[in-house]
């Protein structure tokens, strides 16, 4: 069977996914699907992702791929390329024409406009329903190039949780360590910052408002290297 390859944007890998994105190749080759079928009828499924390689990978996946073997006829030949050289990779390897059939989609819209990958709207439709009743409609729109879908998105831009992240010995010396547990507003902050200054009177601030925090204080963000914290806005 003639195929192009496919990709899931923003790693979205479920089980449910995995039986939609079986039957993936390249333009003139045979399936890497197709050539890995065993004689127990397993299909072994190609996935490049992004990440540092992991020493206990095989064995993780070994455990996994029993799992999927079981349940739904699958395993996975997971490739795990290093941050700084992913990008490069899956060129050279969309370029080339190798077999794969899941993706971590790094240049997803530049990648589809050049038709390297799988147009999934009628997969989705047809054996992703759950899939889709899964994910929020509005990442699914913009995952759309031209009107059609060529990769699956995660939802994990929807949920988020924000938090205080503060000195646990010093939350302990002043005295706040369970009042910071159970602080939940700006206002419950006020009296522990208060016992905070009083314990620690030349702690200029208390409170991190650089990159990975949300600026609740007056301050402005320093982002780059090195600079972790931000500077008043007076």
């Amino acid at each position: 069977m003639k195929f192009k390859k496919l990709s899931s944007l923003f790693l979205v890998m479920t089980i449910a996914s995995s039986t939609i994105l079986t039957g993936c190749s390249s333009k003139g080759q045979d399936s890497a699907v197709d050539s890995a079928n065993d004689s127990k009828g397993t299909t072994e499924l190609i996935w490049y992702m992004i990440g540092t390689p992991q020493p206990d990978q095989d064995k993780v996946m070994e455990e996994v791929n029993k799992y999927t073997a079981e349940k739904i006829g699958v395993t996975l030949d997971l490739r795990m390329v290093d941050w700084g050289d992913y990008g490069q990779k899956m060129q050279v390897i969309t370029s080339s024409g190798e077999p794969f059939d899941i993706c971590f989609a790094s240049d997803y819209a530049l990648n589809a406009q050049k038709g390297a990958y799988l147009e999934l709207s009628d997969l989705l439709e047809s054996n992703g329903k759950e899939l889709k009743e899964t994910i929020n409609p509005l990442f699914l729109e913009g995952a759309t190039i031209n009107g059609n879908l060529y990769g699956i998105p995660a939802n994990k831009e929807v949920g988020q949780q924000l938090g205080w992240a503060y000195n646990k010995r010093m939350a302990e010396e002043a005295g706040v360590l369970e009042d910071m547990e159970n602080a939940k507003t700006l206002e419950d902050l006020e009296p522990i910052l208060e016992k905070v200054k009083a314990k620690f009177p030349n702690l200029k601030m208390p409170m991190a408002a650089g990159s990975g925090f949300f600026p609740y204080m007056p301050y402005d963000y320093l982002l780059g290297e090195n600079l972790p914290f931000g500077i008043a806005l007076e």
